[in-house]
């Protein structure tokens, strides 16, 4: 669905666009899914083109230790001011910078982008690789595996005695 800047400005009225499914393509995301996403253009008080964004739902993220799918809800509620090049920006305001005709799917990526978490990992048991006498094990495995040995390095750094007059050996 196209959005034209030239029909927004046309007239003194709201638009609105009400997307129930989105497919967006990003290669950090594998998907949306249930998303419910309103996205209203009108003017404010001071007579500029404002646009909001209101959107819910799952998206569908790689596992950073499987590369299954995983699903991560996100909300976004945003309201930006709608500008048509570099001048109008004063920098005191969240701008979008649209164009002539652009899609919606495109704006709204704009948005969602920066709610995808960098790092999701399965939350039920993953199954870590094995071989033939190795095996990948987690980092909170590892920790305990380790918590149990002694180091005798610190008992010879606890009998070790030091001058405090002089402070010197």
């Amino acid at each position: 669905m196209k959005v034209r800047y030239a029909d927004l400005v046309k007239e003194d009225r709201e638009y609105e666009f009400y997307l129930e499914e989105l497919k967006l393509e990003d290669k950090e995301l594998l998907g949306l899914r249930d998303t419910d996403t309103l996205i209203s253009f009108s003017y404010g008080l001071d007579e500029r083109l404002k646009m909001r964004i209101q959107s819910e739902g799952i998206m569908l993220c790689p596992c950073a230790i499987t590369a299954e799918e995983v699903e991560v809800p996100f909300e976004l509620d945003e309201e930006v001011l709608i500008i048509r090049d570099d001048k109008e920006y004063k920098g005191d305001e969240d701008c979008y910078l649209l164009q002539e005709d652009s899609e919606v799917e495109e704006i709204l990526l704009h948005f969602v982008r920066p709610l995808i978490p960098f790092k999701v990992v399965k939350n039920s048991e993953i199954e870590y690789p094995r071989g033939d006498g190795w095996k990948v094990i987690s980092e909170a495995d590892y920790q305990q595996s380790h918590s149990n040995q002694h180091d005798s390095r610190w008992d010879k750094l606890r009998e070790f005695e030091f001058d405090e007059e002089e402070g010197e050996v």
